[in-house]
């Protein structure tokens, strides 16, 4: 009876990674970011329970920088708010990165505090207060359905992180 040799292993790897590839890929074309995408990213990604809403602006956007570096496409509303600040978010980013991301951050301020509003009607999001700070939390029983928020924004950055 006549037997083929087994595949060299790093054949089969390379097989089974193109497919893999080019569906993350389509995925990563397919995904818009929303501002409901970034506040869940911000939210569940953070190493703390709670976070203010300063902490969050800053945090999406240095999440809208990446995002941008990887040609993620956003909704109308924030490329329309970036477009409008751009010659700020530029001239503040040749002084300090970490400005920039503070000064993105801002020009979405509106659309992050608008997502933030629908999360805490539909129960998602907790406010608590804090020492004249407001902090936002995520219940244990929201984690998982805000997942489904932060998986949109996790399926663009995905590629960059298989080996």
């Amino acid at each position: 009876m006549f037997r083929e040799p087994p595949l060299p292993a790093s054949f089969r790897r390379e097989v089974q990674r193109v497919p893999r590839d080019d569906l993350m890929r389509h995925i990563q074309e397919a995904t818009v970011v929303t501002p409901t995408s970034l506040v869940g990213t911000c939210l569940l990604s953070h190493d703390r329970r709670g976070m203010s809403a300063p902490r969050l602006h800053e945090m999406a956007g240095f999440l809208v920088d990446f995002l941008q570096r990887r040609n993620a496409r956003f909704s109308r509303s924030v490329q329309f708010a970036l477009e409008r600040h751009q010659g700020r978010i530029d001239g503040t980013e040749a002084r300090s990165r970490r400005d920039g991301f503070r000064v993105r951050g801002e020009a979405i301020a509106h659309l992050l505090d608008e997502a933030m509003n629908l999360l805490l009607r539909g129960k998602l999001v907790e406010r608590m207060e804090r020492g004249g700070e407001v902090i936002f939390t995520v219940p244990e029983r929201a984690r998982l359905e805000l997942d489904y928020y932060r998986n949109m924004t996790l399926g663009i950055i995905a590629p960059d992180a298989i080996v």
